[in-house]
């Protein structure tokens, strides 16, 4: 038997997987995004921590992300792990703060961005067709068992169909609104 809400919360934990990663990219505004997940050796035999776990992340002005460091000895870990990261950032620091100014983008980066975009979209399309095939595939096994009726697996088909239209129209919208910030100069 078909459960439409095991279905939505499938499509919308794949609806923002897609949205971090798309949030991830670098439009030319500073955006904690950009940095939070970056990995940090912060500490001797300790697994790596991400910068979010280090400090708090804000953004003073359009172009400046700045870190405030909890432990101000890790400061330069925390620099250069961003440095090696190959966003294109270069933090500065200053005591116990790490300021990173973004740079403005070309138009030709603008558009390789919009590309990279495009495919992380695609890439959440793909998750959503795979949980559309598996909920297809036990319905089809359901019907086949007799467990379900064919009207009722025609039904059901018809509703996954349709919640998988509505997240596939999401993932639209989120690109077009993502390629609208990466081209606004």
């Amino acid at each position: 038997m078909l459960n439409t809400d095991t279905l939505k919360q499938k499509l919308e934990k794949a609806y923002q997987l897609t949205l971090q990663e798309v949030n991830k990219l670098h439009t030319g505004r500073a955006n904690a995004a950009l940095i939070e997940d970056i990995r940090v050796e912060a500490y001797e035999g300790s697994a790596p921590m991400k910068i979010i776990e280090l400090g708090t992340i804000s953004t003073p002005k359009p172009q400046t992300l700045m870190i405030q460091v909890f432990d101000a000895s890790i400061t330069e870990k925390i620099a250069k792990a961003i440095s090696q990261a190959n966003i294109g950032l270069n933090p500065n620091i200053a005591g116990n703060l790490i300021r990173i100014n973004i740079p403005p983008l070309s138009q030709e980066r603008r558009q390789e961005l919009v590309k990279v975009a495009k495919k992380k979209i695609e890439e959440g399309k793909i998750l959503i067709r795979q949980i559309r095939h598996e909920i297809m595939d036990a319905i089809k096994d359901e019907f086949e068992s007799k467990n379900i009726s064919e009207d009722e697996a025609k039904h059901q088909e018809k509703q996954v169909q349709q919640l998988i239209d509505q997240y596939n129209q999401k993932l639209e919208e989120l690109y077009d609104r993502k390629e609208k910030d990466i081209l606004t100069v």
